[in-house]
C-alpha cells in the first residue's frame, strides 16, 4: 500500500480500492481522556462532602485552653462550644450597667475568662450551640461564612481585636449584649434568621452590616458607635431598635430598607445619612422627628425634609386628642388634606381642578340644561360682561351633550375660579337678577370665586415652602 501522510493523519490506499484512516497514538490519547473527564468530574462532585469534615468541639476547647492557634476551614462542629471548665485565666472587671435587669437573662458577670488563642472557623457549620459569653478575646476572632445553626451568644465580652463575621448565616438567636468591639467588627453581607441583640455595645472600631438581612427583630438599644458605623443595603424584615444608642460619628443608611418599625427614640447622631420615604414606619416621638428633619436639611436632603415633616405632622395629628381640643383637631385635619401642611404643592392643585369640574357641572346644569339654553338667557348670558352681546349661533337643543360645550362651561367654571385672586383675570360682571333663583346664583358664584382664592393662596404658600426657598 502507498502511504500518504498529512498533518496527524496517515492515509493507506488498499487493495480494494478504499481509503483507510489510520489515528495517530496521540489522537486516541486525547479521546481517552475526553472520556475519563466526565467521570473524574462526577467522581469529584459526589466526593464534594468528604472534603468537610467534622470536628469535635473538645478539639477546638482543648487548642483554647492550651492558648495554640485555632484555624478550622470548611468543617462540620457537631457539639456544643463553650469556655467553661477550660482553666482559662481570669480577670475580675467593673460593669457599669444602665439597666441592671440585663444581667441575670444574660448572665453576665464581673469575672471573665481570658482567650489567648486566635480563632479562625471560616466556611463553616457549627450544630451545636456556641458559648463564648464573659470572655476577652486577645487576639483576632474569625468566623467568616459559618453557619451558627443554634443559639449563638457573646454577651458581656470584648474583642481587643478583629472581630470578623462577614458572610456569615445565624438561624438562631444571636445576643452580643454588652459586647465591646476594641478594634473593627464585621458582619456584612450576613444574614440573622431570628433575632438581633446589640444592646449596651460599644464600637471602638468601624462597624460594618452593610447587606446584611435581619429576618428577626433586631436592637442595638443603649449601643455606642465611635468610629463610622456602615448599614447601607441592609435589609430590616422585622423591627428594629435604635432607640437611647449614640453614634459619634457617621452613620450610613443609604438603601437601607426597613420593612417594619423603625425606633429611633432618644438616638444620638451628628450626620445620619438616610434617605427618606413613605415606607419608613417611624415609631411616633417628637424628638426623633425632629431631630431626623434637621439631620436631613443638615445634609441637604430638602425633599426628604420635607416629606419627613409631612409624616410628622400626620403622625402628630394620629396621636392628638380630639375631645381635649377639637376646634384645632378640625383646622389641623384642613391644613393636612388641603395642602400637607403646606409640604404636597399637589394637594391644592388638585383640589382646584376638583373645584372647577365640580362648579362647571353646576353650571352645565343651571345654564344648558334649563329653558334658560333654549331662551338663551343661560349662564353666559347672566354671567357675561355688560357690554358683551348674547351669541348668535348657539347650538340647537339637540346639541346639548355636544362636547364643545362641555369645553366652554369648564372654562367658564375656570374663568370664575381664577378671577378669585383677581391676579390673572378679572371677574365677570354680575348683572341685576330677578326671581327666587337669584340669590342661589350669585351664592354659587361668590362661592367658587372664594375657594378659587382659597386654594390659590395655599398653592403659593405650598410652593414657597417646597420649591422657592
Amino acid at each position: 500500500m502507498l502511504p500518504i501522510k498529512n498533518l496527524s493523519y496517515e492515509y493507506r490506499f488498499n487493495s480494494s480500492c478504499r481509503w483507510e484512516i489510520q489515528t495517530p497514538k496521540i489522537a486516541i490519547v486525547v479521546i481517552l481522556v475526553l472520556m475519563v473527564l466526565p467521570l473524574q468530574a462526577y467522581g469529584v462532585e459526589n466526593s464534594f462532602e468528604n472534603i468537610i469534615r467534622k470536628v469535635p468541639a473538645s478539639e477546638i476547647r482543648a487548642n483554647i485552653a492550651n492558648s495554640t492557634p485555632v484555624d478550622y476551614d470548611r468543617v462540620v462542629i457537631m457539639d456544643d462550644l463553650d469556655l467553661n471548665n477550660l482553666g482559662l485565666s481570669k480577670k475580675n472587671i467593673e460593669r457599669r450597667l444602665f439597666w441592671e435587669e440585663f444581667r441575670e437573662p444574660f448572665s453576665l458577670s464581673d469575672t471573665v475568662k481570658i482567650v489567648r488563642s486566635p480563632i479562625n472557623i471560616t466556611n463553616s457549620t457549627i450544630d451545636g450551640q456556641i458559648d463564648f459569653r464573659n470572655a476577652i478575646f486577645e487576639n483576632s476572632t474569625n468566623f467568616r461564612g459559618t453557619r451558627f445553626n443554634r443559639s449563638a451568644s457573646f454577651s458581656g465580652s470584648r474583642f481587643n481585636n478583629s472581630a470578623e463575621f462577614g458572610f456569615s448565616t445565624f438561624n438562631n438567636s444571636t445576643d452580643f449584649v454588652f459586647t465591646q468591639f476594641s478594634n473593627s467588627a464585621d458582619f456584612g453581607f450576613s444574614q440573622f434568621n431570628n433575632s438581633a441583640e446589640f444592646e449596651l455595645s460599644n464600637f471602638d472600631g468601624p462597624a460594618n452590616f452593610m447587606s446584611s438581612k435581619f429576618y428577626g427583630d433586631a436592637s442595638f438599644v443603649l449601643s455606642s458607635f465611635n468610629r463610622p458605623a456602615y448599614f447601607s443595603s441592609s435589609v430590616f424584615n422585622r423591627t428594629v431598635d435604635f432607640s437611647l444608642s449614640k453614634f459619634n460619628s457617621n452613620a450610613f443608611f443609604s438603601s437601607t430598607s426597613f420593612r417594619d418599625k423603625l425606633n429611633l427614640r432618644g438616638m444620638e447622631y451628628d450626620k445620619l445619612y438616610l434617605r427618606w420615604n413613605e415606607k419608613i414606619n417611624l415609631v411616633y416621638d417628637d424628638s426623633s422627628y425632629q431631630l431626623l428633619i434637621s439631620n436631613f436639611k443638615k445634609l441637604g436632603f430638602m425633599s426628604d425634609a420635607d416629606n419627613c415633616y409631612y409624616q410628622f405632622r400626620v403622625e402628630q395629628f394620629k396621636h392628638k386628642d380630639l375631645i381635649e381640643d377639637p376646634f384645632m383637631h378640625i383646622i389641623d385635619f384642613g391644613a393636612m388634606i388641603f395642602y400637607g401642611y403646606s409640604k404636597k404643592p399637589l394637594f391644592p392643585l388638585l383640589w382646584s381642578i376638583g373645584t372647577i369640574f365640580f362648579f362647571g357641572a353646576i353650571w352645565w346644569i343651571g345654564g344648558f340644561r334649563s329653558d334658560n339654553y333654549l331662551n338663551q338667557t343661560g349662564i353666559f348670558e347672566r354671567y357675561s360682561s355688560n357690554e358683551a352681546k348674547a351669541p348668535t349661533n348657539r347650538p340647537s337643543s339637540q346639541d346639548k351633550w355636544n362636547v364643545q360645550i362641555l369645553v366652554e362651561v369648564m372654562l367658564f367654571s375656570a374663568t370664575i375660579f381664577l378671577s378669585g385672586t383677581r391676579l390673572f383675570i378679572d371677574p365677570p360682571a354680575i348683572p341685576l337678577l330677578k326671581g327666587r333663583v337669584a340669590p342661589l346664583v350669585r351664592l354659587v358664584f361668590i362661592a367658587e370665586r372664594a375657594l378659587g382664592a382659597f386654594f390659590s393662596i395655599l398653592f403659593f404658600l405650598a410652593i414657597g415652602a417646597t420649591v422657592v426657598r
